[in-house]
C-alpha cells in the first residue's frame, strides 16, 4: 500500500501493483465465501 501512495505522491508508474494487490484480496475473498458455504452446507 505503501508503494502505491509514495507513486501517487510523485506521479509514477507502480507497475500495476495496487491492482495486483486488489486482485489478491477479491481472491482471498471469494475463497472464504466458499469455504464458508461449504461448511453451512456441511452442519446441516
Amino acid at each position: 500500500m505503501l508503494i502505491h501512495l509514495k507513486c501517487l505522491r510523485w506521479l509514477i508508474d507502480d507497475e500495476g501493483w495496487i491492482q495486483k494487490a486488489l486482485a489478491a484480496a477479491e481472491n482471498e475473498r471469494m475463497q472464504l465465501t466458499t469455504f464458508q458455504e461449504i461448511d453451512v452446507g456441511c452442519a446441516r
